[in-house]
């Protein structure tokens, strides 16, 4: 009749120690009010202690679970609003309807400090669950320091790509075994973002060869003044001698068939 929403790890530590008895509360509560719960259980050590997928499950559950309850607009705006910052009232603090579930978005130290995560990255990590597994483990990688593994801002970036362009990419890691960094990652959002991101325009960009496309520069010529003074009238000045060589130009331009 019961489940258990939080606390598994000290049930499991009192059948190891063969204690015949809990203390528990219990209580009533919805779908939603169960997932708030669940997610806050998962944060208790602290966001320092989780992977990227970890953090981000816990923020994209209480993200559904206030929506569904049409709570804190403010604070769901934080998740939601990537151009316009969203209020930080009561310190991202959250109080469901429930009356029961008051909690915040925030990592805590012994020394009571509550540094809050940024509604920045509130909104970055609950952007991760978009990212199809393989991709997300392989940010999970780079966080435990394996490979194949995506830098974390990298991550954030590819999840604006669509599921097939992150299966598209997916498949070039995997046959050409190419990387991704924060240069190839930005580049790749902006070119999904703007509908030109083609399996050919992948591939350079994850080989690098995009970035490689050399400069046209155009080399100043000098004339020297002895020259060219033979062909220019006395009557115009050495100031003068610029436009008077551009407008000979253009006239022979307009009058090329008429000379041999």
């Amino acid at each position: 009749y019961y489940e258990i929403l939080a606390g598994h790890h000290r049930r499991a530590a009192g059948e190891v120690n063969l204690l015949p008895e809990y203390p528990c509360i219990i209580t009533d509560a919805d779908d939603d009010t169960a997932a708030l719960i669940v997610a806050e259980s998962n944060k208790q050590n602290g966001f320092d202690d989780m992977l990227p997928s970890e953090i981000a499950w816990a923020i994209g559950i209480e993200y559904e679970a206030l929506k569904h309850q049409g709570q804190r607009s403010d604070l769901l705006a934080q998740f939601e609003n990537d151009e316009k910052s969203a209020t930080d009232a009561d310190e991202y603090g959250v109080c469901g309807t429930s009356g029961r579930v008051c909690r915040k978005l925030e990592d805590s130290d012994e020394s009571g400090e509550k540094p809050k995560m940024s509604e920045r990255n509130i909104r970055n990590y609950n952007r991760l669950n978009m990212l199809i597994q393989p991709l997300l483990n392989m940010v999970d990688n780079a966080a435990l320091k394996q490979k194949p593994a995506i830098p974390l801002s990298a991550g954030f970036d590819l999840s604006y790509l669509s599921e097939a362009e992150q299966e598209m990419l997916l498949e070039q890691l995997k046959t050409a075994g190419y990387s991704v960094d924060m240069k190839k990652s930005a580049k790749l959002k902006e070119d999904a973002l703007a509908g030109r991101l083609t399996a050919d325009r992948m591939r350079l960009i994850l080989s690098g060869a995009i970035f490689d496309v050399p400069v046209k520069t155009v080399k100043a010529i000098k004339l020297p003044v002895k020259k060219i003074r033979a062909y220019i009238p006395p009557n115009i000045s050495s100031d003068g001698y610029e436009q008077y060589i551009l407008d000979a130009l253009a006239y022979y331009q307009g009058h090329e068939g008429e000379f041999d």
